[in-house]
């Protein structure tokens, strides 16, 4: 009767004492930063909303930036950039998505920025990464080259 007593209590301190020396992370690195801003821009992660203050503001993976009255320049860590206009909400998520079927599967490096509202200017960076400039109506894809993005709340337009 006594064993399995010990047994939990071995267990419990076991446990106890990998959760101690494997802490868990507090968050992945951030996949961009604000390198210029004027005026009014807000970084919206999560449920926390945060009025950017200084140029190096992180931006992570799933992050909104939104513009009132400014801009603001994002630079990503592999050189692209984008410029978001006045007046415009966009999301940014990075991942590695997976294509193909069965034996055929195949992994790519994908950006893709999501332009709720407004409009914005994007350049493409060195890596590989696909980027995607996508809006409630469009999908663009876009491979070394730039691009003025946009969605009015009735079409898609690109330049």
């Amino acid at each position: 009767m006594l064993y399995p007593q010990r047994t939990n209590l071995l267990i419990m301190f076991l446990l106890l004492g990998i959760f101690i020396l494997f802490p868990a992370s507090s968050g992945a690195a951030p996949i961009a930063k604000v390198s210029q801003f004027q005026g009014e821009v807000l970084i919206v992660s999560g449920d926390q909303l945060t009025m950017v203050t200084s140029v190096g503001q992180p931006i992570n993976d799933g992050d909104s930036v939104q513009t009132k009255n400014g801009e603001a320049q994002i630079t990503f860590n592999d050189g692209a950039l984008m410029t978001i206009r006045p007046y415009t909400s966009t999301v940014i998520h990075e991942a590695e998505e997976e294509k193909g079927w069965f034996l055929f599967k195949a992994k790519d490096l994908v950006r893709r920025i999501t332009c709720q509202v407004g409009n914005l200017w994007f350049k493409s960076g060195a890596s590989a990464r696909k980027n995607y400039l996508q809006s409630p109506t469009a999908v663009c894809g876009l491979r070394g080259s730039i691009s003025e993005f946009g969605y009015n709340n009735v079409m898609t337009f690109i330049r």
